[in-house]
């Protein structure tokens, strides 16, 4: 479901925030407790689904300008920043994140 997706990538992008250091392992706790209080996954399962499909699929989105993805990313439960990643193995962990493959 549309709602389904929404959680799993608010889960990579918190993943992301933590990796750059822009938000605590309390703060993507705090996320996941919540996503899972609402009776969302946290995890795709049993999919096949690789980080590396995902990721194609990404770069054909409309948050890519200039074969920039830009993120939207939390600095603080309830503030987001938008910010152009490019690191590739970094938005590989983060989708890794959400797979039960990691």
């Amino acid at each position: 479901s549309h709602g389904q997706a929404v959680a799993m990538g608010m889960l990579g992008a918190g993943k992301m925030s933590l990796e750059l250091g822009l938000w605590s392992h309390a703060d993507l706790t705090q996320l996941t407790d919540l996503i899972t209080s609402f009776g969302f996954p946290t995890h795709i399962s049993n999919t096949g689904i690789t980080a590396e499909t995902l990721y194609s699929k990404m770069l054909m989105d409309k948050k890519l300008s200039q074969g920039v993805l830009n993120f939207v990313l939390p600095d603080k439960i309830g503030h987001v920043n938008i910010v152009p990643i490019n690191d590739v193995d970094l938005i590989l962990n983060s989708i890794s994140h959400i797979l039960d493959t990691h």
